[in-house]
């Protein structure tokens, strides 16, 4: 008799691994002494294409010291000898030359002493792994809309390119690219057209760019070029001038041609920061100086920039708590009707009570404010004080004074604006006709929802009047279609009267076509008799200026009323 327990539990675990080799998801190839394929299982050739012909006593393809880097190839072979295993991640191909990305386990197989080595390799296909990854790094670090890189990828790429600018000692350039009005784009065209055009945009700028060049959209219509290795300003300009020229080319969208323009901003290492985000804010800010300019322009950063934007910061902030602290009132410029020598209405405007800086005139409100819906706020507390006033005014016995108010654009797009006048004109008690709103010409250029907004205080009764008229770009129709009442000529165009021939001419064409038009006119800035006269001979009855009188309290209006005729007369000796 013979013990067989031990042989039958031997062939037992023979059979089991012989079971694992076979249905293994996993390719499991096992080499000889001399590292060469000595047998492989069926998901092995699957995964590979591989056939048993093709690899028999031959190396594995892709652990040759060909195919693997020089000191991995070393490093790998030293780990499974020192420490009998190595575990890593390569790239493979298989028979049909087709990339794939392994996941590689080598392992010395444990013999007796005096049997030959064997290794057993393991292999995992992890291409799919791999390819999602890649893809969320892509969505990490690109735009999804136009492919380029988004503004994490930017940010590094600016580190990269300012240090090799440091070690060169050469110059580097950021342009900050902003399309010019893209918002009518999606709100007339649709989303879908904005998105074909930031594509388009983005195509044409590459197209000019040197390959050494960096484009990355940073949000919106926002772009940014990182402009390395450059010689001068002058090569800045260049850069700058190719892209605004290649992206000002007609786009057709929805059977629509459009002329796209950009406003650039440029800042430059390391004449204005080594520090990459300043680099970026101070080519954004220089960006706006360029809009500032006229739009479709460059401008380069300098320190008065950003002294400015910091001004303009703590400015809004600053108006923010006047409002709320009551630091605002207004004072009043009399109108003049020269034909009558008397006082017919009167201009509020606005006055700042700086808690440090004293009195302020509306060039240091009136800019910030218009920037953001401060506008409106400020715009609201103007009319309800100006009705308050008026109101006031009235009960003193002074019925026939009309109340001229400058609105926004801003609070022209409130919806709001209408409702809100009636229920001035209601808990105050004022006839529509003595209230008279003064826009900008910027206000006549055919915008559906300002016209929407003039037609409804036209029906309320309200006089409307252009300020400032002649210097803007006028659209002569709105003046017959629009219920506008009045022009005011310009002071700019008022200054040089009598002896500027220009100015002469301006304000007679002006005087001449309000009269066919059947308009009222005033004219702003009288400083001198002659211009008066001038004015009063080619039909301008209403005149407003400091020779007649400068913007004064409201207490003192009635007397200015009371004694205009004894006033006018020792004006003109």
């Amino acid at each position: 008799m013979q013990e067989t327990t031990e042989n039958r539990l031997a062939k037992d675990r023979l059979a089991q691994a012989a079971t694992v080799f076979e249905c293994s998801t996993e390719g499991i190839i096992i080499l000889n002494k001399d590292k060469l394929v000595d047998c492989a299982n069926n998901a092995f050739y699957s995964m590979t294409q591989y056939q048993e012909c093709n690899l028999k006593n031959k190396e594995l393809p892709f652990l040759t010291h060909r195919s693997l880097d020089e000191n991995i190839f070393k490093d790998l072979w030293h780990s499974v000898e020192t420490h009998g295993c190595w575990r890593g991640e390569i790239k493979a191909f298989k028979r049909n030359k087709e990339i794939m990305y392994i996941w590689l386990t080598i392992g010395l197989i444990p013999v007796e002493t005096g049997m030959e080595k064997q290794f057993v390799v393991m292999i995992s296909d992890i291409s799919k792994i791999r390819e999602t990854q890649e893809q969320l790094t892509h969505f990490a670090y690109y735009d999804s809309l136009t492919n380029l890189p988004n503004r994490i990828l930017i940010m590094d790429r600016l580190n990269q390119s300012i240090a090799k600018a440091a070690r060169d000692s050469s110059l580097l350039g950021i342009l900050f690219i902003d399309l010019d009005n893209f918002k009518r784009i999606n709100d007339t065209l649709g989303h879908k057209n904005g998105d074909s055009m930031l594509c388009l945009i983005s195509q044409r700028i590459l197209s000019v760019l040197r390959q050494s060049d960096t484009l990355g959209r940073l949000s919106g219509d926002e772009y940014i070029t990182i402009a390395g290795n450059v010689e001068s300003y002058d090569a800045l300009i260049r850069i700058a001038e190719k892209i605004l020229d290649c992206i000002s080319k007609p786009v057709v969208l929805s059977n629509m041609e459009i002329i796209p323009s950009c406003s650039i901003g440029i800042s430059v290492y390391p004449h204005h920061s080594e520090n990459p985000d300043h680099l970026v804010q101070m080519a954004d800010t220089a960006m706006y100086e360029a809009k500032n300019n006229g739009r479709n322009n460059y401008a380069f950063y300098h320190p008065g920039l950003t002294q400015r934007a910091v001004h303009h910061l703590t400015r809004e902030r600053e108006l923010h708590h006047a409002l709320i602290n009551n630091e605002f009132l207004l004072h009043f410029q009399p109108q003049f009707s020269l034909i009558n020598e008397e006082i017919i209405g009167v201009e509020a405007l606005i006055r700042w009570k700086h808690p440090k800086k004293g009195l302020l005139l509306p060039a240091e409100i009136i800019p910030v404010a218009e920037t953001s819906r401060l506008i409106i706020d400020i715009g609201n507390w103007v009319l309800r004080e100006a009705c308050k006033q008026l109101h006031q005014w009235r009960n003193d016995g002074l019925n026939n004074l009309r109340m001229s108010v400058n609105v926004s654009i801003r609070q022209l797009a409130d919806n709001n604006l209408q409702k809100f006048i009636a229920k001035l004109l209601h808990q105050y008690s004022l006839p529509a006709h003595s209230l008279e709103l003064e826009i900008t010409e910027s206000c006549l250029q055919n915008e559906l929802i300002y016209i929407s907004c003039l037609e409804q205080l036209k029906k309320l009764g309200i006089l409307i009047s252009i300020d400032d008229f002649g210097t803007g770009y006028s659209c002569l129709s709105s003046l017959k279609n629009l219920p506008i009442h009045r022009l005011k000529i310009d002071q700019s165009f008022v200054k040089g009267i009598p002896l500027d021939k220009n100015d002469c001419a301006i304000a007679t064409a002006v005087l001449a076509l309000a009269q066919k038009l059947n308009l009222q006119v005033t004219a702003e800035g009288i400083e001198t008799y002659d211009q008066i006269i001038f004015l009063l001979d080619h039909g301008c009855n209403e005149l407003q200026g400091y020779w007649l009188s400068k913007p004064v309290s409201p207490k003192q209006i009635p007397d200015l009323i009371r004694d205009f005729p004894d006033q006018f007369t020792s004006l003109k000796s």
